[in-house]
């Protein structure tokens, strides 16, 4: 994936419209595909994956139309609030020294070891849990073994083991999207999803990953046993600690989609 600073300012705005014209097609295709396997296929027994004609089905998709018109909306009017949600603005409190940061002097490197200290406790503990995914040493060798939510869609709704084949044989040649295993990143590597900054790392940590395992993380006050904004930053700090730290350390490889 390559830097694309050559293209001038309206080419660029032009290619984030399409990604984003891109993601609501997906996102629009995924409900109606479990709209139509599970809603009219299994419930009604009307066949809209046989791979037959759509117009030989012209009667049923007259009927749901106005369902899959509303889809179409309630996921477009989505990406065009998304702005106004946006974290915008996001930076540390203004006592938390961070990792690549100025450290003018030993209290602020000893605030900050201790930061990293505690970012290192939380990734491992069962409020952040980071680890059970990612590892205990962020190497991307937790959970190894998880799939995408388009597998999970019409898998776990179903009662199918993805990993069994005999299965998902109707399934999948009902047509059905082969099982994807998805892979936690491998956080040594310094290489993430969604940019490197700590503001992006942040993000990322409370939002968590539309689509994927990672989940928004459980925070104050909504959650009174969650993480504080600190708590945030301190993970922050720990993983910004991470690329680099244990050179010998062969043991995830680098990359990944979490």
């Amino acid at each position: 994936m390559p830097a694309f600073h050559l293209l001038p300012a309206e080419d660029l705005s032009a290619l984030v419209d399409y990604v984003i014209y891109l993601a609501i097609r997906g996102e629009v295709e995924r409900n109606l595909l479990l709209m139509a396997t599970y809603e009219l296929d299994m419930d009604a027994g009307q066949r809209l994956t046989d791979g037959s004609p759509v117009g030989s089905h012209s009667a049923a998709v007259t009927s749901h139309w106005p369902a899959i018109e509303q889809s179409v909306i309630d996921i477009a009017r989505k990406w065009a609030e998304a702005p106004e949600q946006a974290l915008i603005g996001v930076a540390p409190p203004a006592d938390k020294p961070l990792v690549g940061g100025p450290l003018q002097t030993e209290e602020q490197q000893a605030q900050l070891a201790a930061s990293i200290e505690h970012g290192r406790e939380l990734f491992r503990g069962p409020v952040a849990n980071c680890a059970s995914c990612h590892g205990p040493q962020g190497a991307g060798d937790g959970t190894v073994n998880d799939y995408d939510d388009w597998t999970k869609d019409w898998t776990t709704a179903a009662g199918l083991d993805p990993a069994d084949r005999e299965q998902l044989r109707p399934m999948l040649q009902a047509g059905a999207l082969k099982p994807r295993h998805i892979l936690p990143r491998n956080l040594q590597s310094g290489v993430y999803r969604g940019g490197a900054r700590p503001e992006d790392l942040y993000r990322r940590i409370v939002l968590g990953i539309e689509g994927t395992p990672m989940p928004a993380a459980p925070l104050q006050p909504d959650i009174p046993g969650g993480l504080s904004e600190s708590d945030v930053w301190d993970l922050v700090n720990y993983l910004l600690s991470l690329p680099g730290d244990r050179p010998g350390d062969a043991s995830g490889q680098p990359g990944g989609q979490l």
